[in-house]
């Protein structure tokens, strides 16, 4: 699941007809989860998506892979009613992609496996192949644009002696390797999800066999950039469990979602910022359900997407849930002073959605030292607007963001102990 330039959400993944064939399926639904339309796809006998972006010109794109030559990774982009506008395949037999990000100039990363090792490659706004690199025996799940402009690749790999293990790779935006590490200790561990943390260390998550009960629990790896632990948490539900999702939030805290097999329940676990669970839940018995996605919305409700095999269905569903908004460690929002400000304030952005230029008002009750910084969903850091002193008084903030993909960003600002987090839309 990934937000719009309209406000609405794009859903991606496939499905099992009657005649037991997979195809590519796209849903586009409104800011209010009702459906707008719904899209097949198919190339052969079995094709499945696995990630899905928007692109500059307000398109989308689809990565997975398809059985027309073998498996073959295929990458597909649709305009913004979901018509199909080119279709590429690459690699050899056993090539798929698993996640794929594009870049402010519209090219686009891809990344996955290929012949048995883990496959990271560039194409352009076409499909056109610049660049493909393959490395250690093993796959990536996940692929991350990181802050000097590199990409952090997060897996499992059978390369490093002790069965399947975690399995992480740094690389430049060319695709040399800085660094790679591995994680875990027993057969069937995995990383699948990363985000970036605003110093440059990095959380990833996924699954491991390496507990005392035997079965698989939800695995959080906190390192630093380098890629040294700095802390690991074991999350075990007594059944074996698998991290989809992780997100950062406003408050520094995590968020991820996943599945426990026991009864198959969709599990979501709100953590503070050193790992420790603030509340987690559970959605069932409601049938066969598993939560694949999250995101924060702008009013600190949380949205997830999945699938649901209802107890009184005949077929898995899309599903999706909202809940009621969180409440986060943050300034309590006061009114805004009129004469001279005598607290903090950083309001609503202007113009939101905006085009091209947006801007946002704050205030400050005594000269600070202020920081107002721009991320996009993955929590990378995409533009500094203020570093530095600031005197007391009324200041707008202007953020040009014309080289910057359409999508949905946060701003925040940090003064003097103050921190408030504002959600962008950037609609071109």
């Amino acid at each position: 699941m990934i937000p719009t330039f309209d406000g609405g959400y794009l859903l991606g993944g496939y499905q099992q007809t009657v005649e037991e064939l997979d195809d590519f399926a796209l849903v586009k639904v409104d800011s209010a989860c009702n459906q707008q339309w719904r899209h097949i796809y198919r190339w052969a006998r079995h094709d499945f998506l696995f990630s899905v972006a928007q692109t500059p010109d307000s398109c989308y794109l689809m990565s997975g892979y398809s059985n027309v030559q073998g498996a073959t990774g295929v990458l597909a982009k649709v305009d913004s009613v979901g018509e199909l506008i080119w279709t590429n395949f690459y690699g050899d037999h056993g090539c798929r992609l698993y996640d794929l990000s594009v870049l402010a100039n519209g090219s686009i990363m891809t990344a996955g496996e290929s012949e048995g090792r883990g496959f990271l490659m560039e194409v352009d706004q076409d499909g056109g192949l610049i660049w493909q690199e393959l490395y250690h025996d093993g796959v990536f799940g996940r692929l991350l644009r990181t802050h000097d402009g590199g990409f952090i690749l997060a897996g499992e790999s059978l390369a490093f002696g002790n069965g399947n293990q975690g399995y992480v790779l740094k690389v430049d935006s060319q695709g040399s390797e800085e660094w790679h590490q591995d994680y875990g200790s027993a057969d069937g561990d995995g990383l699948w999800s990363v985000v970036e943390l605003e110093n440059g260390d990095f959380v990833f998550g996924g699954g491991t066999d390496s507990t005392e009960v035997g079965s698989h629990a939800f695995w959080l790896v906190k390192t630093d950039s380098e890629g040294e632990v700095i802390w690991e948490r074991r999350y075990q539900e007594n059944f074996d469990c698998r991290l989809k999702d992780l997100i950062i939030l406003p408050d520094s805290g995590l968020m991820f979602v996943g599945e426990r097999f026991a009864g198959d329940y969709p599990v979501a676990y709100r953590l503070d910022s050193t790992g420790n669970v603030t509340w987690n839940f559970n959605l069932g018995p409601i049938g066969n359900a598993v939560f694949y996605s999250v995101l924060l919305l702008e009013d600190n409700s949380y949205l997830f997407a999945g699938e649901c095999y209802p107890r009184n269905g005949r077929f898995n569903e899309f599903w999706l849930v909202r809940t009621a908004p969180d409440l986060f460690d943050v300034n309590d929002v006061v009114p805004f002073d009129p004469v001279f400000p005598s607290h903090y304030s950083f309001e609503p952005p202007y113009p939101n959605p905006f085009n091209a230029t947006v801007s946002i008002r704050y205030q400050l009750p005594s000269d600070e030292l202020l920081r107002i910084a721009v991320f996009d969903l993955s929590g990378r850091e995409v533009a500094v607007l203020k570093n530095g002193k600031e005197t007391a008084g009324y200041h707008t903030v202007t953020w040009q963001a014309d080289c910057q993909a359409s999508g949905v960003y946060f701003c925040r600002m940090e003064a003097a102990g103050f921190k408030r987090t504002v959600k962008l839309i950037l609609a071109k």
